[in-house]
């Protein structure tokens, strides 16, 4: 127990040691200056702690003017003891990088004035962000270890068996004999035809063979049936009506309220009647050009990934996906409380004006190398049922509202 106890603190102080190694190697490379930055001069670059900057991204670019336009205009300013370094850098922005220390009340920076100090400093951050990502991969995706054997494994063998035991072999292709037909009188004896008799005594029916046509048909009336249209069955006159004139001034407010009222159902008799022609022949038109649905597909997908947000996105559904046009690692999601997709079969129960001003509707920016939490969040005033990114500029994403 003791043994244990120390080696767990020797392995704490491994570890302290090693996260100190990492801070002196951006100390060590040429070029690189360590900096104090006041709250006002962060605010100034763009480079705030817990905003542009924490602790997991340390790294950030300011602009350069900005720098310079301190400079110069500050009596005491923090940027005075670089100055002939700044003016030496060639490049626009620089680059400056969060030192986290919990035991000073200041915020310490690294500041490279070098080219090659931002190449090296880029290499290593890389390399540590790197290394972070594939810790907390292996943190979450165990791997299955080797089984260790009990002894258990002789008494399965022995009680199992294979699946399909050999019981016939023989040659395959089987060759095919001629086969050789003799007769067979009935009257040669026991080996003759037998006829097979029912317990149960069915009713025998008798299909005669219809040689008139009245045989099974009622007899032939000359009067008018029931079922015949007395209106004329010629093409050219089959939508002839007769009609008396009337004044349409005299009954225009009857014909409005008429037709406001039932405007719905004569727009719908007339896309039925324009689609369906009742008293039309089209047998031949359908033996002729006979048309069957295609059949659709059936799409069985796996599960891969799973990427979800419980406190911001519960009881939420998926409404739009789309892909970032650059970085193909990236994809923005857009969540409603009831997807366009959604059949909804009865009437919703949820308020949706305390749902409209009480709730969020967030649109989330997700990486495939990071599952866990996304890498942007954004807000919407309303549910978005559309997204889509610019194709020329990866930085401008438009989304559609939903109207209810």
């Amino acid at each position: 127990m003791n043994l244990t106890m120390i080696n767990s603190e020797n392995m704490k102080k491994t570890k302290r040691k090693k996260s100190k190694t990492k801070i002196n190697n951006y100390a060590g490379i040429e070029g690189v200056e360590k900096i104090v930055l006041p709250d006002d001069v962060q605010k100034l670059l763009m480079c705030e702690v817990g905003e542009q900057v924490s602790v997991q991204e340390p790294w950030a670019y300011v602009q350069k003017q900005t720098v310079m336009d301190n400079l110069l205009t500050t009596e005491n300013s923090v940027f005075l003891p670089y100055k002939v370094e700044l003016e030496n850098y060639e490049t626009d922005k620089i680059l400056l990088g969060y030192i986290p220390d919990e035991t000073d009340d200041i915020d310490e920076f690294y500041m490279c004035l070098t080219a090659e100090s931002v190449i090296k400093t880029a290499a290593i951050a890389k390399k540590h962000r790197d290394e972070q990502r594939q810790k907390l991969q292996d943190i979450v995706c165990k791997t299955p270890g080797e089984w260790t054997s009990l002894g258990s494994d002789i008494n399965t063998n022995k009680n199992n068996r294979a699946l399909l035991e050999v019981l016939i072999e023989t040659q395959y292709p089987i060759p095919k004999d001629k086969t050789k037909f003799r007769v067979h009188w009935a009257k040669a004896g026991d080996t003759s035809y037998t006829e097979l008799l029912s317990t149960d005594n069915g009713d025998s029916i008798l299909k005669k063979r219809i040689d008139n046509s009245v045989q099974v048909a009622p007899s032939h009336a000359h009067n008018e049936a029931q079922t015949v249209c007395t209106f004329p069955k010629n093409a050219t006159a089959n939508y002839q009506y007769n009609y008396d004139e009337i004044d349409p001034v005299l009954f225009q407010s009857k014909l409005d309220s008429y037709y406001v009222k039932h405007s719905l159902s004569f727009n719908n008799w007339l896309v039925i009647n324009g689609l369906f022609n009742l008293y039309t022949l089209d047998y031949h038109v359908l033996a002729a050009k006979s048309i069957l649905p295609p059949s659709r597909k059936k799409f069985h997908i796996n599960e891969y990934m799973t990427y979800s947000d419980i406190q911001r996105c519960k009881g939420r559904m998926v409404e739009a996906v789309t892909w970032h046009p650059t970085m193909s690692w990236l994809f923005v999601v857009s969540y409603s409380t009831f997807s366009s997709y959604y059949y909804i079969r009865n009437e919703a129960d949820d308020d949706e004006v305390f749902r409209a001003v009480h709730t969020l509707n967030p649109v989330l920016v997700w990486s495939v190398n990071d599952y866990l939490m996304p890498k942007l969040v954004l807000h919407s005033p309303r549910e978005v049922m559309h997204l889509s990114f610019c194709p020329y500029d990866g930085n401008i994403l438009i989304g559609e509202y939903k109207l209810f």
